[in-house]
């Protein structure tokens, strides 16, 4: 499945993510938003999303950390979420 960018994004102009479809072509489908862990967008998550896929829902797995430095980005996530409030 491809790659993709998801334009406009909060956190940076271009938010890289991997896009998998559903083998029916006739859409329009169901959507899941697949969300990573702290490695960052691996195969496993890739390979979670193709599940999805074959189960008939249209999954983006976004890379949340295409944003820049992997550390600057949990430590302003947990900062964030300590404060109840952010991007």
């Amino acid at each position: 499945m491809p790659s993709t960018v998801i334009p406009n994004a909060t956190t940076t102009p271009n938010l890289r993510a991997y896009l998998a479809l559903p083998p029916d072509e006739s859409g329009p489908w169901p959507g899941v938003v697949v969300v990573h862990e702290a490695f960052g967008l691996t195969d496993d998550t890739r390979q979670q999303a193709d599940r999805l896929a074959a189960a008939g829902y249209l999954a983006v797995a976004p890379d949340l950390f295409s944003a820049g430095n992997r550390l600057q980005c949990m430590r302003a996530t947990f900062t964030d979420l300590n404060r109840g409030s952010g991007k």
